[in-house]
């Protein structure tokens, strides 16, 4: 039964689909860390992190800005509106200018940590050494190294460091050490912030305490430091904001953005997610900030309330489905149901530690979801719920529980249908079925074929064919894929030994695709399945195909694979999180839902209203009828303005026909074509007149 081939191409067409590509639409960044944030005013800034990313703030908005690395970038500053630095890994030194960025020579190929600006002409940069900008280019001004942080008063008054023995002074022209702490405790120092007539330094001692110190050129005082010990900002030295990340007991501590006002800290935020700390955060007013996370996400506090700047959460997503171009719905993981409506996200329902994994809608004022209680210890399965939104209102079916994840659901006619371990669930009209499968494998898709009716006393007279991808329980990592099919038992059509099946999709007539772990791609034709091999080591989590064998498949640490025609590829992205599901509205506008909120479109931005046109589709030009065709079909098509050439080729890329067109002035043409001579299974046409392209599909029955 089982054979492995490579699915080769078969067409080799410049459609919309070839130049699709994937868009980071939550967060910004890509999830690449920010590890730095200066703003112009309160209405703009910017911001860099990992991998050369850099961000731009203007209008109220952050979005991805041009960068000539794509190494990671530390430090940035600016200086005027039209004037800014980048400073960064390798030595790299990045100029913002007539509003781009390029690079610029360094003195050095060592790490870059800082950068502060006084005015155009006196600019300077810390880490592996202490540059210089001295209005022309960039020069060592002293060879110290080891520094984090560096700030200035003045012109002839400044600082660098990274701790108590690593703390340097600049004055009046000359780099010497500052001495203020070799007889005290260990500190380490992370930001050196001006704050009207003062230079504050932020740091922490060895258990993780927050310090802070104030200096108006006379010495270094301690000052309250509000416990934050990761980084501060301050509009004047009244209003500022912090950051602690970790504290003696690190493990009972979340990541926490606390405001000073008048002399009192008090907490702004605290991040829900112990391990992404803070990186950096910018004052924007006494009451404003904005701060960065290890995710690349950026936190806007404002007046004690908190939303996200770039991005509408960071849980993770298991499963994303739109209905309409700008109206959507996804399960995360800790924060329940959102609804996307028209470019407002909203969270719509969410029920204390229970976790949303699975959701299946048919339109904006139907559907149904199962969530699991993530509280669960192993072995025990953990407790399902199943519910129904209707119009808004969401209710609670009650079912006899299998105490096991809800695997997958499908809303067909008046039935839904979801599937737990080995067991299939029927709700019909508060009513429930239930058939327990023989094998003790588990379901992880269930899906049905359109559109043709099964014959079972189990079933209504609105159900279609289905397949099925499961989980083998066995010592060896396998699965196996069953089929039902004008009849009442499942039948085992095809099995592997290198992986168990997670995900599957129905492309076509009586074509399939299904990925598992391993790296596993398998593909039923019509005929016959086939495994591709193995791009990827990867376990993949979703698929999708169009019905041109166009189409992705997702899995862990950010793998995206890429099939055009057949032919598999590995799709190269900035993700590094699982990706969990793969969900297309149409073939143009599609979505990629992962842990940790990352969320990718193929359009530059989620569409709104009135805002989303899809892309010309050409593959849809030809009308072929009846379809699946017996003895012969019908080929339909718009006039041509020359002869033209219709070839019909099967999944391998073979031509296995070729027919002439005649020239036609005004309306359609119809050609008959025998099948005679066409062996059962999906065939591709083409039809080319001129430059253009027009295509259709074919299955034989």
């Amino acid at each position: 039964m089982k054979k492995i081939t490579l699915l080769i191409s078969a067409l080799i067409i410049g459609y919309g689909s070839l130049a699709q590509s994937w868009h980071w639409v939550n967060p910004t960044t890509g999830q690449n860390q920010i590890n730095d944030i200066h703003f112009i005013s309160a209405n703009e800034g910017y911001a860099v992190g990992n991998q050369g990313k850099i961000l731009h703030y203007i209008n109220g908005e952050w979005s991805i800005m041009d960068s000539p690395v794509n190494t990671d970038l530390f430090g940035v500053s600016f200086v005027n509106p039209d004037m800014g630095w980048a400073v960064g890994a390798e030595g790299n030194i990045l100029r913002y200018q007539y509003g781009s960025w390029t690079q610029v020579t360094s003195p050095i190929t060592g790490v870059l940590k800082d950068v502060c600006c006084i005015n155009e002409n006196h600019c300077w940069a810390a880490g592996d050494a202490i540059l210089r900008y001295n209005g022309n280019e960039w020069l060592v001004d002293a060879n110290l190294s080891g520094n984090e942080t560096i700030g200035f008063l003045n012109e002839n008054l400044g600082w660098a460091g990274s701790d108590s023995s690593h703390l340097f002074k600049f004055e009046n022209g000359v780099w010497s050490n500052d001495n203020s702490f070799v007889y005290d405790n260990y500190y380490t120092f992370h930001t050196l912030e001006k704050a009207g007539e003062y230079m504050l330094m932020n740091g922490k001692t060895i258990p993780e305490e927050g310090l802070l110190f104030e200096n108006d050129g006379s010495g270094w005082v301690q000052v309250p430091s509000g416990s934050c010990n990761s980084g501060i900002s301050f509009t004047n030295r009244q209003n500022g904001f912090g950051l602690q990340n970790a504290g003696p007991m690190f493990y009972d501590l979340y990541p926490t953005i606390h405001q000073y006002s008048d002399g009192v800290w008090q907490p702004a935020f605290v991040h829900e997610k112990r391990e992404q700390i803070f990186t950096s955060v910018e004052a924007l007013s006494n009451t404003k900030c904005m701060a960065s996370d290890a995710l690349g996400y950026i936190h806007k506090i404002e007046d004690g309330s908190h939303m996200l700047a770039n991005g509408f959460m960071y849980d993770s997503i298991l499963d994303l489905q739109f209905v309409k171009p700008n109206l959507g719905f996804l399960a995360a993981h800790n924060s329940g149901l959102w609804k996307y409506d028209a470019g407002e996200w909203s969270n719509i329902f969410n029920l204390t530690d229970y976790t949303i994994n699975v959701i299946d809608f048919q339109s904006e004022d139907l559907g149904y979801f199962g969530a699991y209680h993530h509280e669960a210890i192993f072995p025990f399965w953990p407790e399902t719920k199943l519910f129904s939104y209707n119009n808004g209102i969401i209710t609670e079916i009650l079912f006899p529980d299998e105490s096991s994840f809800i695997s997958s659901i499908n809303n067909i006619g008046a039935d839904v249908v979801f599937t737990q371990r080995n067991t299939i669930f029927t709700y019909t009209n508060g009513q429930f079925t239930v058939e327990e499968l023989a094998f003790q494998d588990s379901i992880s898709d269930l899906k049905f074929m359109m559109s043709i009716p099964i014959n079972s006393n189990k079933r209504n007279s609105e159900w279609e064919a289905a397949w099925m991808s499961v989980k083998r329980h066995n010592d060896a990592d396998s699965g196996a894929i069953f089929y039902k099919y004008f009849t009442n038992t499942w039948q085992e059509v095809y099995e592997t030994s290198n992986g168990s099946f997670n995900d599957l999709c129905i492309f076509g007539h009586y074509q399939v695709v299904a990925v598992g772990t391993n790296g596993l791609i398998a593909v039923f034709d019509g005929t016959n399945w086939t495994e591709v091999p193995p791009l990827t080591t990867e376990e993949l989590l979703s698929v999708h195909l169009d019905e041109y064998m166009y189409g992705w498949a997702v899995g862990r640490n950010g793998t995206i694979l890429q099939c055009i025609g057949g032919t598999w590829s590995v799709y190269e992205n900035d993700a590094i999180y699982d990706l969990n599901v793969v969900s297309f509205y149409d073939n143009t506008l599609g979505f990629i839902g992962g842990n940790e909120g990352a969320m990718l479109c193929t359009s530059e931005k989620l569409p709104v209203a009135n805002s989303y046109f899809p892309g010309s589709d050409t593959k849809n030009s030809l009308k072929v009828y009846p379809n699946p065709a017996g003895e012969s079909f019908s080929v339909e098509y718009e006039s041509l303005s020359a002869n033209g050439k219709l070839t019909i080729s099967d999944l391998t890329g073979r031509v296995v026909l070729k027919k002439t067109t005649a020239s036609t002035v005004n309306g359609n043409q119809v050609m008959t074509i025998s099948s005679a001579n066409l062996s059962k299974g999906v065939y591709v046409l083409t039809l080319i007149n001129g430059n253009e392209v027009r295509t259709g599909k074919l299955v034989v029955k």
